[in-house]
């Protein structure tokens, strides 16, 4: 992994576009910007492999890092010297925030006014505002496994058979998310495979699957 790569996760933290609060604010995205250009100007790897999240550092020691900074060190400059020459241009900065609550719900928050408020995860349940999201929803639903307490109720030679079934009907509906979706009226089709389709129904604005052949 190249070491601008690193830098930038550090940096999608911080990122966005500014001005919520004032940059005397040793908590705003644009002070940790200006701290890591500072870093870089003065070659200082140790300070800024302090910024990394605890989460990159865990799985990058720091002398693995300072060989990085050393062999990229050129790269890293100019690209500190354009992150400086856009803090100055004033612009506006949106700050998000996200909670995982167990395995199955993530709330996103984002600070507007001084106050944290909420965006998605909660009140609504699952967004699925168009046929094709709702289809998107069920692909990520599947692929997170989250199906224990109906597996556990199924036979062990049936839920083989059923993981089986999920597997290939899941890989074909990945690889035909992008074909056109029959909408009649409150109800689309999605045909995704010369075998299988899926069904659906809008509910209180929302699509949902009522059949997935």
């Amino acid at each position: 992994m190249r070491l601008v790569m690193i830098a930038s996760s550090v940096l999608c933290l911080l990122w966005a576009a500014g001005g919520c609060r004032p940059a005397a604010d040793p908590y705003h995205p644009k002070t940790a910007l200006a701290q890591y250009v500072r870093h870089v100007q003065a070659n200082d790897s140790k300070a800024a492999y302090g910024m990394l999240s605890k989460k990159i550092r865990r799985g990058l020691s720091y002398e693995a890092f300072a060989r990085k900074w050393k062999k990229n060190y050129a790269e890293l400059r100019i690209q500190a010297a354009d992150i400086l020459k856009q803090l100055g241009k004033h612009k506006r900065y949106e700050v998000h925030a996200r909670m995982e609550l167990g395995q199955r719900r993530k709330v996103t928050f984002s600070h507007e006014d001084k106050q944290w408020r909420i965006v998605a995860g909660v009140g609504g349940g699952v967004e699925t505002p168009t046929p094709r999201e709702a289809i998107r929803a069920l692909v990520k639903a599947l692929e997170s496994k989250n199906l224990s307490s109906f597996l556990k109720l199924l036979s062990a030679d049936r839920r083989k058979r059923f993981a089986r079934e999920m597997t290939l009907r899941l890989e074909k509906l990945k690889a035909n998310l992008d074909r056109d979706i029959e909408v009649t009226g409150n109800r689309a089709r999605l045909q995704y495979d010369p075998r299988y389709w899926i069904m659906l129904v809008k509910e209180n604005g929302a699509w949902r699957v009522v059949e997935f052949n």
